[in-house]
């Protein structure tokens, strides 16, 4: 369970879209493992004081069959192809990252704030934390630095945050009329329904229909 919760930290840290690789189901699977071993651990107790017969000791048995069922399933609609992007293993890095020197902050700033208006990375559905350092000129460990210390956030909350800027600036200029509603968050770096609302009720506080609700119900009070 460590291991899943470093490994969700480096998901956020690193990555803007968590759709298909945050792996929910393995967390699912750890909490049925968990549960199938404390009845298979009872059933062994049960049996060494009041011998169980062969129906009840089938029941273990039934438990491991639905584990690998579960596992098998959850492999099969698993791209590998989502993890192209993962890096985990310790490569041999140049000294001068090693150790980076800490960066000016309110300086790294305003060149990310330039940098993300004149070059709008986060419209790019596949940017990560390593795609943008490199667009940069620095590394990870510098950027993710300014983001957090600077932004208070983490790096998915940051592009995401962008992500739901670019698209009420579209629902303002009345895309939603014309694009279905995914259209218009795909258009903006979005690439799954469940990461946009997620993102767009975390930043805005309501879900993305009924902020536009709202924005045409004002319009239509300022223009009777």
């Amino acid at each position: 369970m460590r291991n899943f919760r470093g490994y969700k930290s480096y998901l956020v840290a690193h990555f803007a879209d968590l759709q298909g690789i945050e792996l929910g189901w393995l967390r699912g699977l750890i909490a049925f493992i968990a549960t199938a071993l404390f009845v298979l651990g009872c059933f062994y107790i049960a049996d060494l004081f009041i011998p169980l017969s062969y129906i009840v000791n089938w029941y273990p048995y039934l438990l491991l069959g639905l584990s690998i069922y579960y596992i098998s399933i959850n492999g099969y609609f698993y791209s590998p192809g989502l993890f192209r992007h993962l890096q985990f293993s310790i490569t041999k890095i140049d000294e001068q990252f090693k150790t980076p020197a800490l960066p000016d902050i309110a300086q790294w700033k305003q060149n990310l704030d330039k940098f993300m208006v004149i070059e709008q990375p986060f419209l790019d559905s596949e940017i990560n934390l390593a795609l943008l350092a490199r667009k940069l000129g620095t590394n990870t460990q510098i950027l993710s630095k300014v983001i957090n210390e600077g932004y208070g956030q983490n790096f998915n909350d940051y592009i995401n945050g962008l992500r739901v800027k670019a698209v009420i600036e579209q629902f303002r200029l009345q895309a939603h009329e014309k694009y279905n509603l995914m259209g218009i968050a795909w258009d903006c770096g979005f690439n799954s329904k469940t990461t946009f609302n997620r993102a767009f009720k975390k930043v805005i506080g309501q879900t993305p229909t009924v902020f536009i609700e709202q924005l045409d119900g004002s319009d239509h009070d300022l223009n009777p």
